[in-house]
């Protein structure tokens, strides 16, 4: 969401943000359709618009049902508008780090079975919570494996305030270490998380510590045994 008044530079930026993430969430169900996925949990779903998470459905005209889940009531009252008379899409609101909570009600409504896989999108969304607590991992720990998780976030390139203009509210940026954290226990895909724009399967083309904006995808895979393990490092 880009916030009104804002400056002129803000404004170009929170554009460019915008098209880096709109870019990233395509490349990101895209790769999930390919896997075979066919049901989204879309955390932190924000306003309808061109290129948004809300036209998932749609993508690759496949039919597959999405849950869609945010917090803020107006939102979610503006999203509805979008999706009426859809069968294959649902709006929860509900905070996205109530994870029971949000799994519990996505199972009710019938749209996910979590026997089978999930794509989980968190496009723009985890720099908006002050406090992350594993919130991918603990999503994973409910969902099947090969379940796939894509998340985009700021960067502290961006600092505070800067951000906060460009999103319209509260912001938490964070180094690229603590991003990749974010993703405890899910294998990333190389080469991890990356400076936007990147297309995956393609050489990077700038660093994630010089980047505004980064983001990965990953796949739950078998937990490895501890013969299995190696040694943790930092890149």
């Amino acid at each position: 969401m880009m916030a009104a008044g804002i400056g002129e530079n803000a404004a170009s930026a929170a554009r460019r943000v915008l098209n880096l993430e709109r870019a990233f969430l395509t490349q990101a169900v895209d790769f999930m359709l390919d896997r075979g996925i066919r049901q989204f949990l879309d955390l932190g779903c924000g306003l309808p618009g061109a290129g948004s998470p809300h036209e998932m459905g749609g993508l690759a005209g496949r039919a597959v049902r999405v849950v869609h889940v945010d917090h803020d009531p107006g939102v979610v009252e503006r999203a509805k508008r979008v999706i009426a008379d859809t069968e294959h899409r649902y709006l929860l609101c509900h905070d996205v780090t109530d994870v029971p909570g949000v799994i519990g009600m996505a199972r009710m409504t019938g749209m996910l079975d979590l026997r089978h896989p999930v794509g989980v999108v968190a496009v723009g969304l985890l720099h908006l919570v002050p406090v992350v607590d594993r919130l991918l991992p603990r999503y994973s720990e409910e969902l099947a494996l090969d379940s796939v998780f894509a998340a985009s976030h700021l960067t502290r390139r961006f600092e505070g305030g800067e951000a906060a203009e460009l999103i319209g509210g509260p912001t938490y940026p964070r180094e690229p270490r603590e991003i990749t954290a974010m993703f405890d226990g899910l294998p990333l895909l190389k080469p991890g998380v990356v400076a936007l724009p990147h297309e995956w399967g393609k050489p990077v083309r700038g660093t994630a510590a010089a980047a505004g904006v980064v983001a990965g995808i990953a796949v739950k895979r078998e937990p490895l045994g501890p013969a299995q393990m190696a040694p943790a490092r930092i890149a």
